[in-house]
């Protein structure tokens, strides 16, 4: 029996379709969330503002959603990191891509990004098989 290979998540398998990337796409500061030691944030984080910074998204945020996150970065407490972010559409994301604490009200996020233009589908998870 052979295991599942998974593939780290990429750009392209959160982002279906997009029409212009210097319109909704934005270098951003993402600030940890204060926890101790390291936190790993990966493709699709949905992100909340934070004065002018970004920060993830925790268990019941429905306002201040306006972004998503386009890369892997690891943050050491409440440190900052230079991320890519998605701001606005028009954009169409996989909805299985993104990524939110499961007691968070993510129906309530994903309205707040469709609001922004980013448009949520739901298509299959990419992974793959090695064979035997």
């Amino acid at each position: 029996m052979t295991s599942p290979i998974l593939e780290k998540k990429k750009v392209e398998d959160l982002i279906l379709a997009e029409w212009d990337q210097r319109y909704s796409r934005r270098d951003a500061t993402l600030i940890g969330v204060g926890a101790a030691g390291s936190q790993n944030f990966v493709i699709g984080q949905i992100l909340k503002t934070s004065s002018a910074n970004y920060t993830p998204a925790v268990a019941g945020d429905t306002t201040g959603v306006h972004a998503v996150l386009l890369t892997d970065v690891t943050v050491l407490d409440d440190a900052t990191a230079k991320v890519a972010i998605l701001v606005s559409g028009p954009v169409i994301v996989n909805g299985n891509e993104l990524v939110s604490p499961a007691t968070t009200n993510l129906a309530a996020q994903k309205t707040a990004l469709e609001a922004l233009g980013i448009h949520i589908v739901t298509e299959p998870t990419t992974t793959s098989e090695g064979g035997a």
